[in-house]
């Protein structure tokens, strides 16, 4: 089976307002006055009213008798409903921190959404859907050329792909160390963007051998020297703390062992099996499968995507903020962020509404509202988009290149990772040459005295806010 360039379909922009309501009663029927009968858009500002998903549900079915649900996924972050009155008049819900991450006011979002909307415009022809995953997916469909295909994967190769292979790399490092005098922040410009040149294509093969310059996935067995605290090949005074490869953890997420001595099996990409060597690291592959060819499906989105954060920067010249220049940037790394999230998805939650007769037999979470029962039933996706080893490949390439940028300084200065970002005790001073992908400072906050080490990542954000 093939992925290919589906036609094109017209868009309607939706008018898009904000508001910082408290309940959704009051949201609904703010939006009914301004929206002239026409369905409309509404992205909600300010704290969030709920903390779980039970919360969420309850917050967003407490509607007056003149509104009824027609759509909801309620994942307590990224949340989106949709909803009907009695005139036909259809309102879409989402939180405007998918886009622009914290809790922007509505003056705020607003502008941001004018702006992005502007230079994607300008570069895709199409406006803003509701999300940005699905307005990410829009845009890499319409930058495949006319008949380019790529083959997908069969399921259990594409299944052991999703399963073996995490995203980005979020970990404090030596928690139990010495007190610190401040935390220097580093990410990369778009990470991702820099890191979706030559992608695998067409049919892998299985090996049990390293293929040093091909595209492809091992699994290996792999062991940190004895020394690697005390010295390492590359002339670095140790790596405390810095493991190179991801092992999954008894409770089912991501953990990254260092402690010399230690031995385990892993897959892991190849530029991460070639970061790890090069420190050290003795990789042995059990098996593998490698691409003899590779592709450039992306390059045509992520050139126009990073021509658009470009547009952004120049925004000051009609008259925009640093902060609106500041939620684009933020909304267009959500977007490819979101978009790389869909290659990897192994399907999807879709949510129907209908009568007690109209439930499928795999449904799950059916309830009852009313004379409208509401159901979720899993799609397996076999399109364009069923492509694990893009993703995987790019969320493989920045891992490693985080590992490397962490063993440049010393051990003891690594304080944490979050996919892109590097959070240190000490300024490295590195360049910024401006690139995408470059890891630029963004933030650096001295403390009045010593400050313990973060023990979690929790600690880390509440100390770089």
């Amino acid at each position: 089976m093939n992925s290919t360039k589906r036609s094109g379909r017209p868009l309607r922009e939706l008018q898009t307002i904000t508001s910082a309501a408290v309940t959704v009663a009051e949201l609904l029927d703010g939006a009914a006055v301004v929206a002239g009968g026409r369905r409309i858009r509404v992205l909600h500002c300010g704290p969030k009213r709920w903390n779980t998903r039970a919360e969420l549900t309850t917050w967003a079915r407490a509607l007056p008798g003149h509104w009824e649900t027609v759509h909801e996924y309620h994942d307590s972050t990224a949340p989106a409903m949709s909803y009907r009155n009695t005139q036909g008049l259809r309102v879409d819900v989402l939180r405007a921190s998918q886009w622009f991450g914290g809790e922007p006011s509505p003056v705020e979002a607003a502008n941001a959404w004018r702006a992005v909307s502007g230079v994607l415009a300008a570069r895709f022809d199409m406006p803003l859907l509701a999300t940005p995953a699905t307005t990410g997916r829009e845009l890499f469909a319409r930058t495949i050329p006319n008949g380019t295909q790529w083959p997908i994967l069969d399921l259990a190769t594409r299944e052991l792909i999703r399963s073996e292979s995490g995203q980005g790399r979020i970990a404090v490092t030596n928690p139990d160390g010495r007190p610190i005098e401040r935390v220097v922040a580093y990410d990369g410009r778009l990470m991702y963007a820099a890191l979706t040149w030559k992608l695998p294509a067409g049919e892998p093969i299985v090996t049990d051998r390293w293929h040093n310059y091909a595209r492809g996935r091992y699994k290996v067995r792999f062991a940190i020297p004895n020394n690697y605290n005390t010295g390492c090949v590359c002339g670095a005074a140790g790596h405390e703390g810095i493991g190179p490869l991801a092992v999954k953890s008894p409770s089912g997420g991501w953990e990254y062992p260092s402690e010399p001595g230690y031995e385990g099996v892993t897959w892991a990409d190849g530029a991460e099996i070639h970061a790890a060597m090069k420190h050290g690291i003795s990789c042995n592959v059990i098996t593998g499968i490698v691409w003899p060819d590779e592709a450039s499906p992306l390059d045509n989105w992520t050139h126009r995507l990073t021509k658009a954060i470009g547009d952004a920067q120049l925004l000051g010249g009609d008259g925009a903020s640093a902060t609106t220049r500041r939620n684009v940037g933020r909304a267009l790394r959500a977007l490819i962020i979101h978009t790389l999230g869909i290659f990897h998805a192994g399907g999807r939650w879709v949510t129907g509404a209908g009568t007690i007769d109209q439930i499928p037999s795999d449904a799950t979470g059916v309830t009852r509202q009313g004379s409208v029962w509401t159901w979720r039933t899993h799609v397996d996706r076999v399109d364009m988009f069923a492509h694990p080893e893009w993703s995987a490949c790019v969320y493989g390439r920045a891992r490693a290149r985080m590992y490397l940028a962490a063993c440049s300084v010393p051990a003891a200065d690594v304080l944490g990772f979050a996919t892109d970002a590097l959070y240190l005790a000490s300024d490295p001073r590195w360049r910024d040459d401006g690139k995408v992908g470059t890891l630029r400072r963004t933030k650096v906050v001295e403390f009045s005295e010593p400050q313990w080490r973060p023990q979690t990542m929790t600690q880390l954000y509440a100390m770089v806010r």
